[in-house]
């Protein structure tokens, strides 16, 4: 492929910008700049490769002692620790990662990266707990989804539905999930969200068929 996440193009730039970092001392920008690398490593599947980038993101942040770099980077990698099957460690860096959450960052991150930077740690959180059997995963779940309606941020309250949605699938609770895959079949349709319009479909797909839906990772 040429194009999209496996155009060679965004590595190139990406290095460069990290390589001028670098020269610049520009260090902030470069944990920005390693968040964004971390994101194609992770859309084209090479876990280890993303586990490095934020790793790396996640010792920079502490030289720096920035929260909010911190808590990105933590989110990163429970996020790839998650897909890579590593329940227990996504669980410890997404708790660590929202424990960084101070509310002054909350304008600055739905302005800049468009969406609450709680909710991708959260619903790794919640879905790690789910995997690990804890007892209280129900109730991260429900703070989530609380704390993205009180936020009143569309965007962010379509990741918190749709880890309600898989939190339900996984639990075969059909009468919830139906219910989280409509809501955000409607706000996707409703805000003009691409990412999340075809998640409510695959999930009622996912109840109407006795094949597995990602029972790999689940």
């Amino acid at each position: 492929m040429r194009y999209g996440w496996y155009s060679p193009v965004i590595s190139d730039v990406y290095a460069e910008i990290l390589e001028l970092c670098d020269r610049t001392k520009s260090y902030h920008r470069k944990v920005n700049g390693l968040f964004r690398i971390w994101t194609i490593a992770l859309m084209r599947l090479d876990i280890p490769e993303a586990i490095g980038y934020a790793q790396e993101a996640l010792e920079l942040s502490e030289q720096l002692e920035d929260s909010a770099c911190k808590m990105q980077a933590l989110t990163a990698l429970g996020n790839t620790c998650f897909w890579a099957g590593r329940a227990k460690d996504a669980f410890r860096h997404s708790s660590l990662a929202l424990e960084q959450y101070e509310p002054d960052m909350l304008e600055s991150a739905l302005e800049i990266e468009g969406q609450d930077p709680r909710m991708i740690a959260w619903c790794f959180k919640c879905l790690s707990a789910l995997q690990l059997q804890d007892e209280q995963a129900e109730s991260y779940l429900e703070d989530m989804i609380a704390t993205s309606r009180e936020v009143g941020h569309m965007f962010s309250l379509a990741i918190a539905l749709q880890a309600g949605a898989w939190f339900s699938w996984k639990q075969r609770n059909v009468e919830k999930t139906l219910e989280y895959a409509a809501e955000l079949e409607v706000l996707t349709a409703e805000n003009a969200f691409p990412f999340y319009q075809e998640s409510p479909r695959c999930l009622r797909g996912g109840l109407n068929t006795s094949r597995p839906l990602m029972s790999s990772i689940f």
